[in-house]
C-alpha cells in the first residue's frame, strides 16, 4: 500500500471520513474501491470559519504483475489461420476476456504495423488464452518477422505484459 499524509498543525479535533466529492482540491481518477481518505479536523472558530488542524491520509492499492507462462506458436500462414497460445495468472484477478495479443508485422512496402486482437480464455487453475492469426494479402511473406506479446488487464485496471515471442509470416 502507498500512504500519503498531509498535515497542518494548529489544534486537534475528531477524526472523520471525508467524502470523495467534498475533497475537491485534487481530481483523483482512482475508482472509489481503490481509494480511501481520512481527515483529522479540528480547530477554533475565528469569525465565520474554523481555523485549525487537518490530517489527510490517502491509501492507494498497489498493482501486482501477472505471471505469464511460455507461449506456444508456429509461423503465421497466409493460407490458413495459425493459433497462438499463452497462459497467465494474476493475484489481482483476470478473466476470460482479460488478455489481448499485441503483434507487429511487416507489409509488402516495408512498413511495420502493430495490431491488437482479443484472446479467448478458459480457467484450469490458471488462465489459458488462445487466438488465431492469418497473414493478410498485403503482408511481406519473404522476410517478414512477426513479433508479439500478451497483455492482460486485471479487475482493477492494472495491465501486465508477458509471453512474448517471435516467428515468421510465410506462405504456408
Amino acid at each position: 500500500m502507498v500512504l500519503e499524509a498531509h498535515e497542518q498543525h494548529d489544534h486537534q479535533g475528531p477524526l472523520v471520513r471525508e467524502p470523495r466529492h467534498a475533497r475537491g482540491r485534487h481530481h483523483d481518477p482512482q475508482p472509489a474501491h481503490r481509494h480511501a481518505a481520512l481527515v483529522h479536523q479540528g480547530g477554533r472558530r475565528q469569525g465565520g470559519r474554523i481555523a485549525g488542524l487537518e490530517h489527510a491520509i490517502t491509501i492507494r492499492r498497489c498493482d501486482t504483475e501477472a505471471d505469464f507462462g511460455q507461449s506456444s506458436y508456429s509461423p503465421i500462414c497466409s493460407s490458413h489461420p495459425t493459433s497462438i497460445y499463452g497462459n497467465a495468472d494474476d493475484p489481482d484477478g483476470i478473466g476470460p476476456t482479460s488478455a489481448v495479443l499485441v503483434y507487429t508485422y511487416v507489409l509488402n512496402d516495408g512498413t511495420t504495423r502493430t495490431a491488437r486482437k482479443r484472446m479467448d480464455g478458459n480457467n484450469d487453475g490458471r488462465w489459458y488464452y488462445s487466438v488465431q492469426i492469418q497473414a493478410g494479402a498485403n503482408w511481406d511473406l519473404n522476410r517478414s518477422s512477426f513479433t508479439f506479446y500478451i497483455e492482460t488487464t486485471d479487475r482493477y485496471g492494472g495491465t501486465s505484459r508477458g509471453g512474448a515471442g517471435k516467428t515468421q509470416a510465410t506462405n504456408c
